[in-house]
């Protein structure tokens, strides 16, 4: 029986300080999606009439979350949803993260996204102001 090599332990150091977590920021011009956008490119694909006859599971398995938690049944109200919040300073990635929460407070809002603690309250109460407008306009479409 040969014997065992041990082989060296070549692991990455684990960082457990979420404080000290660096992320680089989006490239410039990228167009960043929410959930509701995520549905609608996953959409597309599915529906391709040259599309294969099977998919791997986590392309379905993503297409099945997005549609669970996308607020928006349709491409206007995403369209029209993005257009209302492009009007404020947001990074790229702020509005897709607005757009999947649709907080309505402040304290959430600056909870879910901590980068927005750099604007003033009253600037994020603009915003949480508009997300209940989007809200209503949600509800109010699907109920018809």
């Amino acid at each position: 029986m040969p014997k065992l090599v041990r082989r060296p332990d070549k692991t990455i150091p684990f960082e457990d300080d979420c404080s000290k977590l660096k992320f680089n920021d989006a490239p410039e011009n990228e167009h960043l999606l929410c959930m509701g956008e995520t549905n609608e490119l996953l959409r597309i694909i599915l529906n391709n009439p040259k599309r294969p006859k099977t998919y791997p599971a986590i392309l379905m398995k993503t297409f099945e979350y997005s549609k669970t938690f996308n607020p928006f049944t349709s491409h206007t109200q995403l369209a029209d949803a993005r257009r209302i919040l492009s009007k404020y300073q947001l990074d790229a990635f702020e509005i897709p993260l607005l757009l999947n929460f649709l907080p309505v407070k402040v304290v959430e809002t600056k909870g879910l996204i901590p980068s927005l603690t750099r604007l003033s309250d009253d600037q994020i109460h603009a915003i949480c102001e508009d997300i209940k407008n989007i809200r209503g306009y949600i509800n109010l479409l699907n109920d018809e």
